[in-house]
């Protein structure tokens, strides 16, 4: 019998074989990739969205997380937001690039495009025994430009106003601005493709033409359609898995009698299997296909309470109380006010030092910061009451704030100017052409009223002046550690037409790294280096003093006539 292709073609074939047992967490991960049970979406500009990974039972989780893969000059970079990888800077996910070849995963597009650079939906399907969708977006950050900053936002329900939101940064607020910009996206999409259906036709017009919402070829290329063999027993999981009926009815009926959990019922027959010296799947690749084959069962409503019924008036709820750590009482616990003689250091000459900005007028940093905020010109036809409305006074004075700006922008550095008349200019204004966000945060944080050390630390510094040594765009990532100051320079496809090239922008940089070095030696009073560590003075262990004060306590309360 031909089961048809069951080799996915997402990962290249070969090096699973070449790797050692000591990568077995890899083995697994890569193989779940393959197969299509983890999430390994592309959503563009070399970002991608990952599934957990416990590493411990070697299973997926239900967390999600953001990568990023960039093209360094001789090599590639991989980061990634999941916990190994922020604290060890290197975790399974990461791993995957480096060993496996996976440029056509950067081929990969989102399931369409929606016309929002600020939310892509990489995954929608519908909940088991439901008419729900289970919506999955990746929302960019919208105070920050790092990777950390985006959120997972997940919709469930049938329309954007119905059914339940959820973001990863902000739980358990209905009302986050990531869950907002994601109400917007779906929205805009469902209007497009069902606000088509013209309700007068006489017939139903989805039996003669639809509007298809399948990827590229990167996403076809994962689903593979094989034989039915449900008359033989035997049920054909994306033609690469096939599971009996009897052990998916087995765990049917273990759940509808005890609550067994997939975790707990995949050891118990992994155990059995090793009695007769076979392996059974993880659980990982278990729950989809128990899903897959429950959605297909003619499971009727006799699970419910017959005195309650469907939805019970009162539930009950088990849970924990939180409390402070175990594994933080230790000897060493010090209030954080607590101070010691040895531990503390005394630094006369550091003082505090004015001006730091990168700006040192404060009326031009005030006045760039609200020349960023670009008004509508449409605004002022429209009536007092729409959230858009502006007076063509406001206009008018955008107007004068642009051409003061940049006349002031043009005395502190003329080519910080030139760039804010390419992307805010009045021509730019009457054109009502709109620059793109990152700009808005480059020229935000040139006019900060913080430190320009905030924005270019001593390690910043040094990139940028080895950067300024040879700069050419292939030696870009060398300001990596500057993150506004690299949008800008990467010149992406959302910055043509804004931004100039980086030869003509050398002497903006040079004078960001001239000031920025003006700063750092205002303040670096002091030649001698701090010690690398300060040992804390031995005092006795609180756990020794309270138990012989409890021992003790007849000798506390005695107090002598």
């Amino acid at each position: 019998m031909d089961f048809g292709d069951t080799v996915s073609p997402s990962l290249p074939q070969g090096p699973l074989d070449d790797v050692t047992s000591e990568d077995s967490q890899l083995t697994a991960y890569a193989e779940m990739v393959d197969a299509s049970v983890a999430v390994f979406q592309h959503i563009g500009d070399g970002v991608f969205v990952v599934q957990g990974w416990d590493a411990r039972r070697k299973q997926l989780t239900t967390s999600w997380f953001h990568l990023q893969c960039l093209q360094l000059e001789n090599d590639v970079g991989v980061a990634c937001t999941c916990p190994n990888g922020i604290q060890e800077g290197r975790c399974v996910h990461s791993e995957l690039f480096q060993i496996y070849e996976t440029e056509s995963m950067l081929q990969q597009k989102p399931l369409t495009d929606y016309g929002d650079p600020r939310a892509s939906i990489f995954s929608r399907q519908l909940v088991p025994n439901t008419s729900d969708v289970l919506t999955m977006f990746s929302v960019k950050s919208i105070s920050s430009s790092a990777l950390k900053g985006c959120a997972i936002v997940q919709h469930s329900g049938t329309l954007p106003w119905k059914g339940t939101w959820k973001c990863s940064k902000e739980p358990g607020n209905p009302g986050c601005p990531h869950i907002k910009i994601a109400f917007e996206v779906l929205r805009e999409e469902l209007r497009k493709i069902y606000g088509k259906v013209d309700d007068d036709t006489e017939f139903d017009p989805t039996m003669f033409s639809g509007e298809s919402m399948v990827g590229g070829q990167g996403l076809a290329r994962r689903r593979f359609i094989g034989p039915d063999l449900r008359e033989v027993g035997l049920f054909n999981f994306n033609n690469s898995f096939i599971v009996s009926h009897e052990l998916l009815d087995e765990y049917t009926m273990s759940y509808v009698t005890s609550e067994t959990p997939f975790v707990a019922w995949c050891s118990v027959v992994a155990h059995r299997y090793l009695l007769s010296g076979s392996q059974f799947m993880s659980d990982g690749y278990f729950l989809p296909i128990w899903f897959s084959y429950a959605a297909l069962l003619a499971l009727n409503d006799d699970m419910c309470c017959l005195r309650c019924g469907t939805y019970p008036e009162t539930t009950i709820w088990d849970g924990i109380t939180l409390a402070f750590g175990k594994k933080h009482l230790a000897a060493t616990l010090r209030p954080p006010t607590k101070t010691s003689p040895s531990a503390s250091i005394t630094r006369k000459n550091i003082k505090h030092r004015p001006r730091q900005q990168l700006i040192e007028d404060e009326g031009l940093r005030a006045q760039l910061r609200l020349a960023v905020q670009v008004p509508s010109i449409d605004g002022a036809s429209k009536p007092p009451s729409h959230p858009q409305h502006v007076t063509k006074r406001e206009v008018l004075d955008h107007v004068e704030r642009i051409q003061w700006v940049y006349q002031e922008l043009d005395k502190v550095c003329k080519t910080l100017a030139a760039l804010f008349q390419k992307a805010y200019g009045a021509v730019v204004y009457s054109e009502r052409r709109r620059a793109p966000s990152n700009l808005d945060s480059f020229f935000k944080q040139i006019a900060a009223e913080e430190s320009v050390l905030q924005m270019v630390n001593g390690a910043a510094l040094v990139d940028l002046t080895d950067f300024l040594a040879d700069p050419r765009p292939s030696r870009v990532t060398k300001v990596l550690s500057i993150p506004g100051l690299y949008k800008i320079l990467r010149n992406g496809p959302e910055m043509q037409g804004f931004v100039l090239p980086i030869s003509d922008l050398t002497p903006m940089l040079q004078w960001l790294a001239d000031r920025a070095t003006q700063v750092l030696g205002e303040l670096s009073v002091e030649s001698d280096r701090l010690p690398d560590g300060v040992a804390l003075a031995e005092e006795p262990d609180w756990k020794v003093a309270a138990l012989t004060a409890c021992h003790n306590y007849d000798i506390v309360l005695f107090t002598p006539s």
